[in-house]
């Protein structure tokens, strides 16, 4: 890690971990797609797929707003999600069983992420900086509701179906 001088780098340390992650989605997640059975969860996953790059423009302007570009760093819990998530895709698990499982990726991902949103803005606020907290702010609640959608689903019978696969 690079030594980090004043609150403003940290800021955007922080902010490019969430940016790195919002691209490695982008590249990865397409391939979950097709292997998710649940409706309801697919369309959580294209929605959340989708909203990436809505994400990363405004990354781009918080960039813009601390005068920093964003340079490429590995955000090892990102990346440690995303590959569990293509080990859970290439499974040969029963469909209902890799769902549960995708479920539960997506659920650790949207953790993280707001966690990273959510210093940024403890950040930003501190630096005075109030449209990259509006920014952060905005990002932080679409992390938030994919969060609320996806324990609404598991409330909803994917797990008990799940639990049934393999009972005689």
């Amino acid at each position: 890690m690079k030594q980090l001088n004043n609150l403003n780098e940290i800021l955007a340390y922080h902010l490019e971990a969430a940016y790195v992650a919002e691209k490695k989605i982008q590249k990865v997640l397409p391939a979950s797609l097709p292997a998710i059975g649940h409706k309801k969860l697919a369309a959580t996953f294209k929605k959340y797929l989708e909203s990436s790059s809505d994400k990363r423009m405004k990354l781009k302007r918080m960039f813009g707003y601390l005068l920093v570009r964003p340079q490429s760093r590995k955000c090892k819990p990102v990346v440690g999600i995303l590959d569990q998530m293509t080990a859970i895709v290439r499974s040969e698990s029963a469909c209902e069983l890799r769902d549960v499982q995708l479920l539960g990726a997506l659920l650790s991902l949207t953790r993280y992420k707001s966690s990273l949103y959510i210093t940024a803005k403890l950040y930003s606020s501190a630096l005075e900086l109030n449209t990259v907290s509006a920014l952060v702010n905005e990002v932080a609640g679409w992390e938030n509701e994919t969060y609320e959608t996806l324990l609404k689903i598991s409330s909803e019978g994917i797990l008990q179906e799940a639990g049934e696969v393999g009972v005689a």
